[in-house]
């Protein structure tokens, strides 16, 4: 519950920020933070993710990409 609270404050500030993209590390695990962000993702329209760079972050990171409200 932490980490999405977490999460959930760091994806409003960049959207209020008008953040291009932000960069979420969730580790490496069974994938219950990273669904659970995925799944958060979908209240945000504008909001879409793709695998962060492995050379940089490895395996357990996800790109958001936060499309501009024009």
């Amino acid at each position: 519950r932490i980490q999405l609270d977490y999460f959930k404050r760091c994806i409003e500030s960049a959207v209020k920020e008008n953040f291009h993209k932000i960069t979420f590390i969730h580790g490496v695990g069974n994938g219950v933070l990273k669904s659970a962000i995925i799944d958060k993702l979908k209240e945000y329209e504008k909001a879409e993710t793709h695998l962060a760079s492995i050379a940089k972050f490895g395996v357990g990171a996800i790109d958001v990409i936060i499309k501009p409200y024009r």
